[in-house]
Protein backbone atom coordinates (compact mmCIF):
# COMPACT_ATOMS: atom_id res chain seq x y z
CA UNK A 1 0.00 0.00 0.00
CA UNK A 2 3.09 2.41 0.75
CA UNK A 3 4.88 1.41 -2.13
CA UNK A 4 1.90 1.73 -4.43
CA UNK A 5 1.29 5.54 -3.12
CA UNK A 6 4.32 6.84 -3.98
CA UNK A 7 4.79 8.27 -0.61
CA UNK A 8 8.05 8.13 1.47
CA UNK A 9 8.87 4.98 3.34
CA UNK A 10 8.92 7.00 6.51
CA UNK A 11 5.24 7.04 6.24
CA UNK A 12 4.83 3.26 6.87
CA UNK A 13 3.60 4.19 10.48
CA UNK A 14 0.94 5.88 8.97
CA UNK A 15 0.06 2.98 6.83
CA UNK A 16 0.04 0.33 8.89
CA UNK A 17 -2.44 2.18 10.84
CA UNK A 18 -4.71 2.50 8.19
CA UNK A 19 -4.32 -1.20 6.78
CA UNK A 20 -5.28 -1.92 10.37
CA UNK A 21 -8.33 0.36 10.42
CA UNK A 22 -10.12 -0.93 7.28
CA UNK A 23 -9.03 -4.83 8.74
CA UNK A 24 -10.93 -3.74 11.84
CA UNK A 25 -13.84 -2.68 9.41
CA UNK A 26 -14.17 -5.87 6.83
CA UNK A 27 -15.34 -9.31 7.87
CA UNK A 28 -12.72 -11.93 8.11
CA UNK A 29 -13.18 -15.55 6.51
CA UNK A 30 -15.62 -17.41 7.80
CA UNK A 31 -17.10 -14.62 10.27
CA UNK A 32 -20.39 -12.33 9.04
CA UNK A 33 -19.73 -9.66 11.16
CA UNK A 34 -16.37 -7.17 11.34
CA UNK A 35 -14.40 -6.42 14.45
CA UNK A 36 -15.69 -2.89 14.52
CA UNK A 37 -19.75 -4.22 14.51
CA UNK A 38 -18.62 -6.54 16.91
CA UNK A 39 -17.34 -4.58 19.58
CA UNK A 40 -19.31 -1.66 19.09
CA UNK A 41 -22.63 -2.94 17.68
CA UNK A 42 -23.29 -1.04 14.63
CA UNK A 43 -22.36 -1.62 11.34
CA UNK A 44 -18.94 0.65 9.78
CA UNK A 45 -19.11 3.34 6.91
CA UNK A 46 -16.25 2.96 4.70
CA UNK A 47 -17.75 4.61 1.68
CA UNK A 48 -16.06 8.03 2.55
CA UNK A 49 -12.74 6.48 2.65
CA UNK A 50 -10.13 7.83 0.11
CA UNK A 51 -7.28 5.35 -0.87
CA UNK A 52 -3.50 5.95 0.79
CA UNK A 53 -1.89 8.39 -0.82
CA UNK A 54 -4.74 9.84 -2.89
CA UNK A 55 -4.73 13.23 -3.36
CA UNK A 56 -6.97 15.82 -1.22
CA UNK A 57 -7.21 19.68 -0.98
CA UNK A 58 -7.57 20.95 3.16
CA UNK A 59 -9.45 24.05 2.88
CA UNK A 60 -7.97 27.55 4.46
CA UNK A 61 -9.46 28.97 7.10
CA UNK A 62 -10.89 32.50 5.72
CA UNK A 63 -8.89 34.15 9.09
CA UNK A 64 -5.66 32.74 8.03
CA UNK A 65 -6.13 34.16 4.42
CA UNK A 66 -7.31 37.50 5.59
CA UNK A 67 -4.27 37.88 7.78
CA UNK A 68 -1.93 36.26 5.67
CA UNK A 69 -1.79 38.22 2.28
CA UNK A 70 0.19 35.34 0.95
CA UNK A 71 -2.61 33.11 1.05
CA UNK A 72 -5.03 35.24 -0.16
CA UNK A 73 -5.84 33.68 -3.34
CA UNK A 74 -5.41 30.10 -1.81
CA UNK A 75 -8.58 28.47 -0.39
CA UNK A 76 -7.16 25.00 -0.26
CA UNK A 77 -3.30 23.56 0.52
CA UNK A 78 -2.75 20.26 -1.60
CA UNK A 79 -1.66 17.21 0.25
CA UNK A 80 -2.00 13.54 0.26
CA UNK A 81 -4.36 11.27 2.81
CA UNK A 82 -2.44 9.25 5.05
CA UNK A 83 -5.61 7.46 7.24
CA UNK A 84 -8.14 8.71 9.28
CA UNK A 85 -8.26 10.63 12.11
CA UNK A 86 -9.02 8.31 16.07
CA UNK A 87 -10.22 11.39 18.04
CA UNK A 88 -11.50 13.88 16.22
CA UNK A 89 -13.57 13.20 13.05
CA UNK A 90 -10.89 14.13 10.08
CA UNK A 91 -8.05 13.10 7.59
CA UNK A 92 -4.67 12.99 8.50
CA UNK A 93 -3.19 14.61 5.33
CA UNK A 94 1.00 14.73 4.06
CA UNK A 95 1.21 17.89 2.69
CA UNK A 96 3.99 18.61 -0.12
CA UNK A 97 6.96 21.28 0.07
CA UNK A 98 9.45 22.25 2.50
CA UNK A 99 8.48 21.26 5.92
CA UNK A 100 6.59 18.23 4.11
CA UNK A 101 4.01 18.44 7.42
CA UNK A 102 1.23 15.79 8.67
CA UNK A 103 -1.41 17.52 9.91
CA UNK A 104 -5.35 16.53 10.38
CA UNK A 105 -8.36 18.18 8.77
CA UNK A 106 -12.16 18.22 9.06
CA UNK A 107 -12.40 19.87 5.69
CA UNK A 108 -11.10 18.01 2.74
CA UNK A 109 -12.04 17.53 -1.01
CA UNK A 110 -10.89 14.51 -2.80
CA UNK A 111 -9.17 14.60 -5.66
CA UNK A 112 -10.07 11.61 -8.17
CA UNK A 113 -5.98 10.95 -8.75
CA UNK A 114 -2.87 10.23 -6.37
CA UNK A 115 -0.70 12.88 -5.37
CA UNK A 116 2.51 11.10 -6.19
CA UNK A 117 3.11 9.03 -9.91
CA UNK A 118 5.00 6.25 -8.81
CA UNK A 119 8.18 5.69 -11.15
CA UNK A 120 8.83 1.79 -11.32
CA UNK A 121 12.72 3.05 -11.52
CA UNK A 122 12.80 4.96 -8.41
CA UNK A 123 13.54 3.03 -4.76
CA UNK A 124 10.99 2.56 -2.47
CA UNK A 125 8.74 4.62 -4.94
CA UNK A 126 9.51 8.33 -3.32
CA UNK A 127 8.89 9.81 -6.82
CA UNK A 128 9.26 13.84 -6.12
CA UNK A 129 10.22 13.36 -2.49
CA UNK A 130 13.26 11.70 -2.87
CA UNK A 131 15.13 14.29 -0.42
CA UNK A 132 12.35 13.68 2.52
CA UNK A 133 14.69 10.47 3.40
CA UNK A 134 17.11 12.78 4.87
CA UNK A 135 14.50 14.74 6.87
CA UNK A 136 13.68 13.26 10.61
CA UNK A 137 10.96 11.23 11.09
CA UNK A 138 9.42 13.45 13.62
CA UNK A 139 6.50 15.12 12.04
CA UNK A 140 4.50 17.66 12.90
CA UNK A 141 0.87 17.06 13.76
CA UNK A 142 -1.30 19.53 13.83
CA UNK A 143 -5.13 20.31 13.66
CA UNK A 144 -6.76 21.94 10.86
CA UNK A 145 -9.90 23.76 11.53
CA UNK A 146 -11.86 27.03 11.47
CA UNK A 147 -9.70 28.28 14.46
CA UNK A 148 -7.23 31.35 13.62
CA UNK A 149 -3.55 30.14 13.92
CA UNK A 150 -4.77 25.93 13.15
CA UNK A 151 -2.96 25.64 9.91
CA UNK A 152 0.18 23.51 9.44
CA UNK A 153 3.32 25.24 10.06
CA UNK A 154 4.72 25.65 6.40
CA UNK A 155 2.52 28.40 5.92
CA UNK A 156 2.94 30.55 8.93
CA UNK A 157 6.28 32.31 8.95
CA UNK A 158 9.30 30.84 9.02
CA UNK A 159 11.88 31.27 11.59
CA UNK A 160 15.53 30.33 10.48
CA UNK A 161 17.42 28.37 12.73
CA UNK A 162 20.35 29.25 14.34
CA UNK A 163 21.58 25.44 14.44
CA UNK A 164 23.86 23.50 11.97
CA UNK A 165 21.51 21.20 10.28
CA UNK A 166 22.93 17.33 10.54
CA UNK A 167 22.10 14.66 7.94
CA UNK A 168 19.89 11.76 9.96
CA UNK A 169 19.07 8.65 8.99
CA UNK A 170 15.91 7.13 10.68
CA UNK A 171 15.22 3.82 12.50
CA UNK A 172 13.99 1.96 9.53
CA UNK A 173 17.06 2.63 7.29
CA UNK A 174 19.63 1.98 10.35
CA UNK A 175 17.88 -1.66 10.93
CA UNK A 176 18.53 -2.50 7.64
CA UNK A 177 21.77 -1.24 7.18
CA UNK A 178 22.68 -3.31 10.60
CA UNK A 179 21.02 -6.67 9.38
CA UNK A 180 23.85 -6.35 6.05
CA UNK A 181 26.71 -6.11 8.80
CA UNK A 182 25.91 -8.67 11.30
CA UNK A 183 26.55 -12.04 9.69
CA UNK A 184 24.94 -14.54 12.07
CA UNK A 185 26.57 -18.20 11.08
CA UNK A 186 24.39 -20.78 10.15
CA UNK A 187 26.16 -23.76 11.92
CA UNK A 188 28.73 -24.97 14.17
CA UNK A 189 31.50 -24.84 11.84
CA UNK A 190 31.04 -21.19 10.46
CA UNK A 191 30.61 -20.21 14.49
CA UNK A 192 33.91 -21.27 15.40
CA UNK A 193 35.45 -19.29 12.88
CA UNK A 194 33.65 -16.35 13.67
CA UNK A 195 35.47 -13.97 16.33
CA UNK A 196 32.80 -14.07 18.49
CA UNK A 197 33.37 -17.77 18.74
CA UNK A 198 34.00 -17.31 22.63
CA UNK A 199 30.82 -16.04 23.29
CA UNK A 200 29.10 -18.60 20.94
CA UNK A 201 30.54 -21.37 22.85
CA UNK A 202 29.00 -19.83 26.03
CA UNK A 203 25.66 -19.94 24.67
CA UNK A 204 25.72 -22.87 23.59
CA UNK A 205 27.00 -24.19 26.49
CA UNK A 206 24.09 -22.68 28.26
CA UNK A 207 21.87 -24.19 26.49
CA UNK A 208 22.91 -27.54 26.53
CA UNK A 209 23.10 -27.30 30.70
CA UNK A 210 19.50 -26.55 30.16
CA UNK A 211 18.77 -29.49 28.20
CA UNK A 212 20.41 -31.36 31.00
CA UNK A 213 18.69 -29.73 34.09
CA UNK A 214 14.88 -30.43 32.58
CA UNK A 215 15.72 -33.85 31.42
CA UNK A 216 15.56 -32.84 27.70
CA UNK A 217 17.02 -34.32 24.69
CA UNK A 218 16.90 -33.58 20.62
CA UNK A 219 15.35 -36.80 18.33
CA UNK A 220 16.76 -38.08 15.69
CA UNK A 221 14.25 -40.73 14.64
CA UNK A 222 12.05 -40.02 11.77
CA UNK A 223 8.46 -40.40 13.29
CA UNK A 224 5.29 -39.57 12.29
CA UNK A 225 2.72 -38.36 15.06
CA UNK A 226 -1.29 -37.52 14.19
CA UNK A 227 -2.02 -35.12 16.66
CA UNK A 228 -0.04 -32.04 16.70
CA UNK A 229 -2.34 -29.17 16.58
CA UNK A 230 -1.62 -26.46 19.17
CA UNK A 231 -3.62 -23.57 19.29
CA UNK A 232 -2.25 -20.07 19.80
CA UNK A 233 -3.82 -17.17 20.42
CA UNK A 234 -4.97 -14.70 17.32
CA UNK A 235 -4.06 -11.42 17.16
CA UNK A 236 -7.97 -10.50 17.25
CA UNK A 237 -8.26 -11.97 20.58
CA UNK A 238 -5.21 -10.13 21.66
CA UNK A 239 -7.00 -6.94 20.82
CA UNK A 240 -9.84 -8.02 22.34
CA UNK A 241 -7.86 -9.19 26.06
CA UNK A 242 -6.85 -5.18 25.70
CA UNK A 243 -10.06 -4.03 25.06
CA UNK A 244 -11.46 -5.39 27.62
CA UNK A 245 -8.78 -4.63 29.68
CA UNK A 246 -9.07 -0.69 28.89
CA UNK A 247 -13.10 -0.38 29.31
CA UNK A 248 -13.12 -2.20 32.86
CA UNK A 249 -9.70 -0.46 34.46
CA UNK A 250 -7.94 -3.59 35.23
CA UNK A 251 -4.20 -4.44 36.14
CA UNK A 252 -2.58 -6.31 33.56
CA UNK A 253 0.58 -8.44 34.10
CA UNK A 254 3.01 -10.33 31.69
CA UNK A 255 5.10 -13.52 32.18
CA UNK A 256 7.18 -15.37 29.98
CA UNK A 257 7.76 -19.12 30.58
CA UNK A 258 11.78 -19.68 29.81
CA UNK A 259 12.24 -23.15 27.45
CA UNK A 260 8.55 -23.96 27.74
CA UNK A 261 8.04 -26.82 25.64
CA UNK A 262 10.36 -29.00 27.88
CA UNK A 263 7.84 -28.05 30.78
CA UNK A 264 5.66 -30.80 29.45
CA UNK A 265 6.16 -34.79 29.70
CA UNK A 266 6.46 -36.22 26.32
CA UNK A 267 3.94 -39.60 26.47
CA UNK A 268 6.28 -40.98 23.63
CA UNK A 269 9.75 -43.27 23.39
CA UNK A 270 11.94 -41.12 21.31
CA UNK A 271 15.52 -41.56 21.31
CA UNK A 272 18.28 -39.24 19.93
CA UNK A 273 22.37 -39.16 20.05
CA UNK A 274 24.35 -36.83 22.29
CA UNK A 275 24.94 -33.71 20.99
CA UNK A 276 28.87 -33.18 19.56
CA UNK A 277 30.92 -32.86 21.85
CA UNK A 278 29.49 -33.61 25.05
CA UNK A 279 29.27 -37.76 25.17
CA UNK A 280 31.90 -38.80 28.00
CA UNK A 281 33.90 -41.61 26.93
CA UNK A 282 31.41 -44.18 29.56
CA UNK A 283 28.76 -43.20 27.78
CA UNK A 284 29.89 -44.59 23.99
CA UNK A 285 27.80 -46.66 22.69
CA UNK A 286 25.03 -45.48 24.45
CA UNK A 287 22.20 -43.06 22.91
CA UNK A 288 19.84 -41.14 25.58
CA UNK A 289 16.33 -40.86 25.88
CA UNK A 290 13.65 -37.91 25.70
CA UNK A 291 11.68 -37.79 28.69
CA UNK A 292 10.27 -34.21 28.02
CA UNK A 293 8.68 -32.44 24.65
CA UNK A 294 11.47 -31.16 23.47
CA UNK A 295 11.32 -27.92 20.65
CA UNK A 296 11.31 -29.34 17.46
CA UNK A 297 9.39 -32.49 18.20
CA UNK A 298 6.30 -31.92 15.64
CA UNK A 299 3.66 -32.80 19.26
CA UNK A 300 5.91 -30.47 21.11
CA UNK A 301 3.82 -27.61 21.19
CA UNK A 302 0.38 -29.80 21.56
CA UNK A 303 2.03 -31.12 25.01
CA UNK A 304 3.02 -27.83 26.32
CA UNK A 305 -0.06 -26.35 25.40
CA UNK A 306 -2.21 -29.08 27.49
CA UNK A 307 0.60 -29.46 30.37
CA UNK A 308 -0.08 -25.36 30.73
CA UNK A 309 -4.21 -25.93 29.96
CA UNK A 310 -4.42 -28.38 32.92
CA UNK A 311 -2.70 -26.15 35.28
CA UNK A 312 -4.83 -23.25 34.75
CA UNK A 313 -8.49 -25.22 34.87
CA UNK A 314 -7.02 -26.82 38.17
CA UNK A 315 -6.95 -23.23 39.39
CA UNK A 316 -10.52 -22.33 38.22
CA UNK A 317 -10.04 -20.84 34.76
CA UNK A 318 -12.17 -21.96 32.04
CA UNK A 319 -11.52 -21.41 28.25
CA UNK A 320 -13.92 -19.13 26.03
CA UNK A 321 -15.52 -20.24 23.35
CA UNK A 322 -14.36 -18.16 20.86
CA UNK A 323 -10.69 -19.00 21.59
CA UNK A 324 -9.05 -22.20 23.40
CA UNK A 325 -6.04 -19.57 24.69
CA UNK A 326 -8.36 -17.37 26.34
CA UNK A 327 -9.55 -18.01 29.91
CA UNK A 328 -11.57 -16.35 32.10
CA UNK A 329 -12.85 -16.38 35.89
CA UNK A 330 -14.87 -14.70 38.48
CA UNK A 331 -12.28 -14.23 41.49
CA UNK A 332 -13.35 -11.94 44.23
CA UNK A 333 -16.19 -10.41 42.75
CA UNK A 334 -13.97 -9.65 39.45
CA UNK A 335 -12.86 -10.96 35.97
CA UNK A 336 -10.08 -12.30 35.92
CA UNK A 337 -8.52 -12.65 32.40
CA UNK A 338 -5.73 -14.70 30.64
CA UNK A 339 -4.50 -14.49 27.50
CA UNK A 340 -1.90 -17.78 26.60
CA UNK A 341 0.38 -17.27 23.61
CA UNK A 342 2.56 -20.00 23.59
CA UNK A 343 5.35 -19.35 26.05
CA UNK A 344 4.08 -15.60 26.71
CA UNK A 345 1.41 -14.81 29.20
CA UNK A 346 -1.26 -12.12 30.00
CA UNK A 347 -2.88 -11.71 33.09
CA UNK A 348 -5.55 -9.27 34.27
CA UNK A 349 -7.68 -8.54 37.23
CA UNK A 350 -9.06 -5.16 39.04
CA UNK A 351 -7.24 -6.55 41.48
CA UNK A 352 -3.45 -6.28 41.58
CA UNK A 353 -2.42 -8.67 43.76
CA UNK A 354 -4.88 -11.28 42.28
CA UNK A 355 -2.73 -10.59 39.16
CA UNK A 356 0.07 -11.39 41.17
CA UNK A 357 -1.29 -14.48 42.87
CA UNK A 358 -1.76 -16.19 39.80
CA UNK A 359 1.89 -15.33 38.38
CA UNK A 360 3.27 -16.72 41.80
CA UNK A 361 1.55 -19.93 41.66
CA UNK A 362 3.04 -19.75 37.75
CA UNK A 363 6.29 -18.89 38.99
CA UNK A 364 6.83 -21.68 41.46
CA UNK A 365 5.35 -24.57 39.09
CA UNK A 366 7.05 -23.52 35.76
CA UNK A 367 9.30 -20.93 36.87
CA UNK A 368 7.95 -18.37 34.95
CA UNK A 369 9.67 -14.79 34.77
CA UNK A 370 7.20 -11.98 35.73
CA UNK A 371 7.83 -9.37 33.32
CA UNK A 372 6.02 -7.05 34.81
CA UNK A 373 3.14 -4.12 33.13
CA UNK A 374 3.65 -4.95 29.46
CA UNK A 375 4.42 -1.90 27.59
CA UNK A 376 4.20 -2.36 24.33
CA UNK A 377 2.58 -4.87 21.61
CA UNK A 378 4.50 -6.54 18.70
Amino acid sequence: MLVDSGLPHKLWEYALQHATYIRNRIPRRGATITPFERIFGKRPDVSHLPIFGQAVVARVPDQLRRKNKRFLNTRGQLGAFVGCAEDIKGFHVYTKGVSRSIFTSRDVSVIDRMLFEVDPTTEDGDGDAGEASDETDEEQEQVLDDREGAFPSELAAVRRSQRIARRTTTQAQAFAILSNVIKEPLNLAEAKRSPQWEKWKQAIDDEVHSLFGNGTFEWIWILHFLETYAPVAGLVTVRIFFVIVVHLKMHVRQGDVPAAYVKADLLEEIYMKPVPGYAKAEHKGKVWRLRKALYGLRQAGREWNKELDAFLLEYGLKPTQGDPCLYFAYVSDSLLLVCVCVDDILVAHEQEEQCLRLMTALSQKYQVKDMGVPEACG
